[in-house]
């Protein structure tokens, strides 16, 4: 009886953490926040390399653009079912002083923390 107890309810538990994936279905003009990155550097967000920054003249600072709100432009299809967008700076600056725009595959940067959803 203790052990059908047991199975009935590790049975619940795996059926309601499988039920509570979130999807993030983000239109153009959504604006997300940029947090920090997991390790060194952001793995879902296609910055630049630091060397290609400094070639350009550039200080490759990835601490500086933490806090910063992005605004998601156009968004692109992928074989995988993924959303990668092209990302903004909501306030027009460009990033590096010469890049306007990265990519970003918004869903797994949601998920892993890189990108945060602002709400108003």
């Amino acid at each position: 009886m203790k052990s059908l107890l047991t199975f009935i309810f590790m049975a619940m538990c795996t059926i309601g953490g499988h039920s509570q994936e979130t999807a993030t279905h983000l239109e153009e003009g959504t604006v997300v926040i940029l947090a920090n990155p997991n390790g060194e550097n952001y793995k879902h967000i296609d910055f630049p390399k630091k060397n290609i920054i400094m070639k350009k003249g550039a200080i490759a600072d990835f601490n500086n653009l933490v806090g910063t709100k992005l605004i998601i432009k156009d968004y692109k299809a992928t074989n995988d079912h993924n959303q990668v967008a092209s990302l903004m700076r909501q306030d027009g600056k460009p990033f590096f002083r010469f890049f306007s725009s990265v990519d970003a595959n918004i869903e797994r940067a949601i998920e892993s923390g890189e990108l945060k959803v602002y709400l108003e």
